[in-house]
């Protein structure tokens, strides 16, 4: 049996938010300055059109002496010039489509506003708050419907029904009350309101039709005066699937003055925010974010060495998390360059290279049988060995150091080269014969070939006689009873490179 009164309540309600009251006249139109009116058959005016700029307006309470208490159908639709209006108390009603998607932004109602009618302001981005009027007790069909800048409304204590759609697509919406008079929220009167999250409701509340809540993703709180019992009473439509889904707040009490207490319920770490929470006796909550701490860093440079490398380790004192960055590569001793032999002997030979910046010395080592022996260890940057074999070939290479707290690093790479000593001095024996000189001399250990020279006198220059593989020489065609200078120097070559023996000198008298 109350289903049934329900159903026919709803239905009466439907077709009262469609239907606009009080008839207009069949009276010409008449102007009163920027407004077109009419007088209707109560003797009051209407308004039926503005024909003004003005950007704020005030409504007149009357025109020649008669109260102004309608706003006709599409009155203001095609003004795009009103964004502050003020209504007297004498209206009463505002029609169909009077301020359709006008750029309003205030609207002062009046205290005797009974009626606004389908689409009266659907459209009408720019509302951000509307107060009602005590005296309204219907809100039409579609009335507010794609406002999508109102963020809060207040509705008077006389109000009985929110027409379909009314405020649908407000999607500014977050919270909505409801008056005790309200007994029925029509179908969709808040569909596709998706920033709407809660909603306060009296236990007078009858029914909410269906669709009223629809695409309403977001309510997640009802707020109920009543019992659970009543609300399990309430005829709800089946497609109102967040009413189902939202938590109701059963014996809401309007004046109950919330004592929240709050509690830390997750703790806020360095990289994740926490969650305080906040809980009334009444069992009603919220939460907060407590934001997250942020690393606290501590900072240690580990400089570059010779054992390891470098870098900046960053360790946060609260959790621990540890990086590093500033890599240093580790430090080395630079690789010794412009290595090479200045001197040579039959018995020795001299080496140097370029100073290596921060070296402390260098090692030198010859090889011997295929592998490297360490020969000398200098603070300077050259080195001598001796006693060494005539007229051979030797290996070199040589290493960088530096010494770091007792302990020596070595340039990991080195440059190596060929060297030979000198051959030795030629022994050799001079010879006269009728105008010439027989010259011999032993072979030389490791010499390539000999070069014989004369002087004429023993302050003259040496003139080269003969370069040969031989141990043996004639020189002819001297001058009987002339003494002459003979020398034999050895020489041997390798790598390019020449090299020349010591040599003595020894005179003859030719026969």
């Amino acid at each position: 049996m109350k289903a049934k009164t329900i159903s026919i309540l709803t239905a009466i309600i439907m077709v009262i938010s469609m239907v606009t009251i009080l008839p207009v006249m069949t009276v010409s139109a008449e102007t009163y300055g920027d407004y077109e009116y009419t007088v209707i058959e109560d003797g009051t005016v209407e308004i039926t059109k503005y024909n003004g700029s003005a950007t704020t307006l005030d409504i007149p309470s009357e025109i020649d002496g008669k109260a102004v208490t309608q706003i006709g159908k599409y009155s203001f639709a095609s003004n795009n010039t009103v964004k502050n209006i003020s209504f007297p108390d004498s209206l009463e009603n505002i029609l169909e489509y009077a301020f359709e998607t006008c750029p309003l932004k205030q609207i002062d109602f009046g205290n005797g506003l009974e009626y606004i009618s389908v689409y009266a302001f659907s459209g009408c981005k720019l509302i951000e708050s509307l107060t009602f009027p005590e005296s309204l007790e219907v809100i039409g069909w579609s009335a507010f419907e794609d406002c999508y800048g109102l963020k809060s409304v207040t509705f008077g204590n006389k109000l009985k029904n929110i027409g379909w759609y009314a405020f649908a697509k407000c999607t500014g919406l977050t919270t909505v009350t409801f008056p005790d008079s309200v007994t029925v929220i029509g179908d969709g009167a808040f569909a596709s309101c998706s920033n709407l999250s809660s909603i306060y409701v009296s236990e007078n509340l009858i029914s909410i039709n269906e669709w009223a809540f629809s695409s309403c993703h977001k309510l997640k709180d009802i707020y109920y005066t009543g019992t659970k019992a009543q609300w399990n009473s309430i005829s709800v439509g089946r497609s109102n699937q967040p009413i189902s889904n939202a938590a109701v707040h059963y014996n809401y009490d309007p004046n109950h003055v919330h004592n929240f207490i709050g509690e830390i319920t997750t703790p806020a770490t360095c990289t994740n925010d926490g969650i305080m929470t906040y809980t009334c006796t009444c069992e009603e909550s919220y939460t907060e974010t407590i934001p997250k701490t942020g690393h606290n860093y501590q900072v240690t440079v580990v400089p570059a060495t010779y054992d390891h490398a470098g870098y900046t380790q960053h360790a946060c004192s609260n959790c621990g998390d540890c990086y590093k960055d500033n890599d240093k590569e580790m430090l080395v001793v630079p690789t010794v360059t412009d290595f090479k032999v200045v001197a040579t002997s039959a018995q020795a030979v001299k080496l140097t290279c370029k100073k290596v910046a921060g070296a402390t010395g260098y090692v030198f080592y010859r090889e011997v049988s295929g592998k490297w022996t360490r020969v000398g260890v200098t603070k300077t940057n050259s080195y001598y060995e001796g006693k060494l074999k005539s007229g051979t070939t030797y290996r070199y290479a040589v290493k960088a150091y530096r010494t770091e707290n007792g302990k020596n690093y070595y340039s990991a790479k080195f440059p190596s080269l060929w060297t030979s000593t000198n051959p030795a001095k030629v022994n050799f024996t001079l010879k006269s014969g009728s105008q010439k000189v027989a010259i011999k001399w032993t072979k030389v250990r490791g010499a390539s070939g000999y070069i014989v020279y004369m002087k004429t006198s023993a302050n003259g220059k040496w003139l080269k006689i003969k370069t040969t593989n031989d141990t043996s020489l004639i020189k002819s065609e001297l001058i009987k009873g002339k003494t002459y200078w003979f020398t034999v120097k050895a020489y041997r070559t390798g790598g390019g490179k020449t090299y020349n023996g010591a040599f003595t000198a020894k005179s003859i008298k030719v026969n």
